[in-house]
Order: structure tokens, then sequence, then C-alpha cells
């Protein structure tokens, strides 16, 4: 397989205009340019399918969106129209993950022509002289009518291949995204996915259109595309057959995450329902696309969902506000948290700073002691000399006085000498005795001063420790803070699959009112009768059924 097989996009580009036959043909009308519209909700597989679509014969845009996180084969869509449909959705009061209804009447007639316009110069620019492209972008699934109409004013044939997923796999997957916004729950992405689905199929009710599931893409996506010749009448331009090989090396199945079961779809306490109905029916419509009861169970859904839109939206709204207000409180106490940690970190850091120290003071302390000793010592040793001195001088003058012959000038000199020599040490001996006392003076002092210090570290040693007891006191705090606002919002959470359960209820009875609303206008047309009184009473009961049931729901609510 090539290196595009592989997710480069660099060599994408080549195949893509390689694997076409090329013309002088252009986007302004001509009837044999065909475009392959991939419609699908994100995460559905539509990247994988463009590629497959494009290594059958269909050229891909110009400017490709590359590989990103959470899609590293690439998306095979055009860059510039994404930035453009999303800027538009911005402009429409929504967002891509958004799944209240889009309303183009908020713009005027000139920013709507402007609008198309752009998204023609786009294409041009994207897929000029390409008698078959293929065009991927998920958020055509909201603007599919608008998108139709572009490209059937510029000629060109459209060909829509529509792909689903299992909502529960779509879910996971897109929570998993790192830009899914953390204030939208599970609920949000499901509505997302109802609505991306509904509005596709819609769109493209009445146009010969081919509608695969995602899992059939992977496991025998030769057999999908030729389901996408046969149903659509695409013109591929290379064999099928002999592409095989290199269609299966770029579907690797190491890049197919969050496999769910259809069972688990009908079991979810949140999907069960309109998401059940239908994906059952997307089913359908894959294995008979003019499934008649597929068809009506989607108009039902639809019809539901619109009706209790309004509704939803304003629940959704309060658990949004509820949830967002929860995940404020939920930062300010990891942050409160955080704060008292790093209190923590510098109260331990202090504690090992004022150990080291009073280590290092009574080092100080045990040397200054051993130079004491030491200087004793020497004080000690110098006292005995000057008794040795002293003890040599008297010999000296004894003998001096036992010559009574001797010359009484040799007497008198060896008397001057003494003395001066005797003078001479005990001068020596003073000094050092100063100098040892003036030492020892310091070292007292030093000793003192250590001392002090000692005690003002023991001081600070125990405040340490009070404040760490404090610290350990309120983390214990914010950490039982923290777990009741967990509580809470698993609270809201319980509160909103039960607000689910209760509005698919609801839906159900607006379907069964509509239907005996139906009946009703049946018999009126055919009574002639006074008995017509009698279906008028059935819609007043109804209705009033209806109408109590919402009302209870609200009263409960506000309590």
């Amino acid at each position: 397989m090539n290196e595009a097989g592989n997710g480069g996009i660099g060599s994408a580009k080549r195949d893509a205009f390689e694997c076409v036959q090329l013309g002088n043909l252009n986007l302004s009308g001509e009837k044999n340019i065909s475009c392959l519209l991939v419609l699908g909700m994100h995460r559905s597989g539509t990247s994988a399918l463009a590629r497959i679509l494009n290594l059958a014969g269909a050229a891909l845009p110009r400017n490709l969106l590359g590989a990103r996180e959470g899609n590293e084969i690439g998306h095979w869509e055009p860059e510039k129209l994404m930035s453009y449909n999303q800027r538009l959705l911005v402009e429409l009061g929504t967002d891509w993950n958004d799944w209240r209804p889009i309303e183009l009447d908020r713009l005027s007639d000139g920013e709507l022509s402007a609008a198309r316009s752009d998204i023609e110069d786009i294409l041009r620019e994207e897929f000029n002289s390409h008698p078959l492209w293929v065009l991927k972008e998920p958020r055509i699934c909201r603007l599919s009518k608008f998108y139709l109409e572009i490209l059937k004013d510029m000629g060109t044939q459209v060909l829509p291949v529509l792909i689903h997923r299992n909502p529960l796999e779509v879910i996971s997957s897109l929570l998993a995204r790192s830009d899914w916004p953390a204030h939208l729950s599970s609920v949000d992405a499901s509505l997302l996915w109802l609505r991306h689905v509904l509005d596709a199929e819609y769109a493209t009710r009445n146009l010969d259109r081919a509608v695969l599931s995602y899992s059939e893409l992977m496991s025998d996506p030769i057999t999908a595309l030729k389901r996408v010749a046969k149903e659509t009448g695409a013109g591929f331009s290379n064999d099928l057959d002999e592409i095989t090989p290199e269609v299966f090396v770029f579907l690797n199945p190491d890049q197919r995450h969050h496999i769910r079961s259809s069972e688990e779809v009908a079991l979810h306490p949140v999907l069960g329902g309109w998401m059940e109905d239908t994906y059952n029916a997307m089913c359908n419509l894959e294995r008979s696309r003019h499934s008649k009861a597929a068809i009506k169970t989607l108009d039902d859904v639809r019809a539901a969902f619109g009706a209790l839109t309004p509704i939803i939206g304003a629940f959704s709204e309060e658990a949004r506000d509820a949830k967002q207000s929860r995940h404020v409180e939920v930062e300010e106490l990891n942050n409160h948290l955080q704060d008292r940690q790093t209190e923590l970190s510098e109260a331990s850091a202090t504690l090992q700073l004022t150990g080291k120290e009073l280590e290092q003071a009574r080092r100080d302390i045990e040397a200054g002691q051993k130079t004491i000793d030491e200087k004793s010592q020497q004080i000690e040793a110098i006292s005995e000399q000057l008794g040795e001195q002293q003890a040599i001088l008297s010999a000296v003058r004894n003998r001096i006085g036992a010559r009574e012959g001797d010359d009484k000038e040799i007497a008198e000199l060896v008397d001057a000498h003494l003395e001066h020599l005797a003078a001479a040490h005990q001068e020596q001996l003073d000094e050092q005795a100063r100098q040892y006392a003036d030492q020892q003076n310091r070292l007292v002092s030093e000793i003192a001063n250590i001392e002090a210090a000692r005690n003002a570290i023991s001081t600070e040693l125990a405040g340490a420790q009070q404040g760490r007891d404090r610290i350990s006191a309120e983390l214990a705090q914010v950490q039982a803070e923290r777990e009741a606002v967990s509580d809470e919002l698993d609270g809201v959470k319980r509160n909103s699959s039960e607000l689910l359960d209760q509005l698919s209820s609801m839906s159900e009875e607006l379907v069964q009112a509509t239907n005996q609303i139906d009946q009703i206008h049946l018999e009126y047309r055919q009574s002639t009768s006074w008995k017509i009184t009698r279906p008028l009473r059935l819609l007043r009961d109804a209705s009033t059924r209806i109408v109590s049931r919402l009302q209870a729901y609200f009263a409960g609510k506000k309590h």
C-alpha cells in the first residue's frame, strides 16, 4: 500500500488526483459532475468512508485537514470548508456540539446569499476539473438542506452516502475527545447523535442514496463500496476488486475503539426510546433503503423530538447550569486543596531546613567546647612552665647567696638578668592569659547566642507542627467537601436520567394523542349523526391528560 494508505497527507493528495481521470471539466453546471456526499455524525466513520471512496476513484479536496489527536488516519475533508462551516454555525448562534435545531432565518437574505457564494467558491477551489469527487464534513449534516440547494445550483449531481454507528460507541468516543466541553454530559452527546442522524436522513430522503453502518464498512468494505455504486449510480474509475488489499491495509482494526453491541442500546437507561428506535430504523434502511416502516419510525421520532425540544432544552440548560456551578465549585476546591498542599510542602521544607540548622548549631557548640578545653589545657601547661622557671630562679638565687666570696658586681648582674628574664616570662604569660580570657568570653557569648537560636528554632518547630496539623485538618475538610460535591453531581446525573425517562414517556403519550386525533378526524369526516360530539370528548380527554402530566411535572420540579 502507498504512503497515503498509512495516513500520509502529502501522498494522499497525490493519490486523490491520480486515481481519477482528469479533464477540462469545472463546476459550472456540467451534467457529468457528481458529488459523493458523505453524511454522518462525528466519530461515526465518515473519515474512513471518505478515504475508501477515494481509493475507489473519487477525488479528494486539494487542501486536506491533517491527522489530529483522536483521528490519526486523517480526516480526508477540506480544511477551509470545515473552518467556514464552524464560523457559519457561530453566526447562527450555535456550535458543532449543540443539538438544538439550526435556524437559517437568523441570517438576512444578503448574508445567506454571501454564504452560498463563499461555499461555492471553496468547492470550486477544492474540486475543480473532477467528474466524481467526495465531500465529507460532519457539520454538513446540520446544514444538509442548505448544501443540497447549493450543489444543485452548481449543476452537480448529489449522491448521498449516509453512515451511522452504534450511539453508545459514538458517545464514548465523543466524551474521550479533548475538545468535548466539560459542562456537556452524555445526554447532550446522545441528543447530538440523534440530531445529526435525523437531519441528514430527512434531507436526502428523495435522492438516490446509500445507507451504511460503520460495522459493515470495517468488516466488509468492498461489498459496501459495491452497494454504494449500485444504489447511487456512482461510476468508480478503479476496479474495486483490485483495490481490496490497499483498502484492508488502510482499515486497521486497531484503530477501532469503544466497541459496543446493539443489545446494549436497548438496555441503556438513557438511550432507550428515541435513540434505540432511530438506530434500529437506520439499520433497517441499511438492509432495505425504501423500508416504509423505518421511514415512519423516523418520522415519529422526529415529530416527538421536535415537539419536546423546547422543554428538553430548558431542562438541559438547567442541568447544564447546575453542572457548571458544581464544576466551578470542584475547581475552587481543587485550587484550595492545591494551595494547602503547597503550604504543607513549604512547611515540610522549612522543618527540614530548621532541622539542618539545629544540627549545625549543635556541631558548632561541640566545636566551641572543644576549643575551650584545648585553650584551658594550654593555660595549664604555661602555668606549669612558669612554676618551673620560678623554681629555677629561686635555685639560682640560693646558689648566689651561698657564694660569700664571689664578686658583688657579678651577683648584681645575675640578679638583673634573672629579674629581666622573669619579667619577660611573666609578661608573655599575662598576654596569653588575656587572649585566652577574651577567647573564652567570645565562646561563652557564642554559646549563649547558639542556645538562644536553638530555643527560637524549637519555638518555630512547635509552630510549624501546629501549622501542619491545621493544614491536615483543612485538607480533610476539603476532601469531605469534594466528596459532597461529587455526591451532588451523581444526584444531578440521576435526575437527568429520570427526566429523560419521563420525557420519553410523555413523547409516547403525545404520539398516542396524535393517533387519536387522526382517528377523530376520520370519524368526524365519516359521521352524519349527533354522535360527532364523542370524538370531540376523546380529543378533550387526551389533551387534558397530557396537560395534567406536564403541569404535575413542572409543579413537582418547582418544589
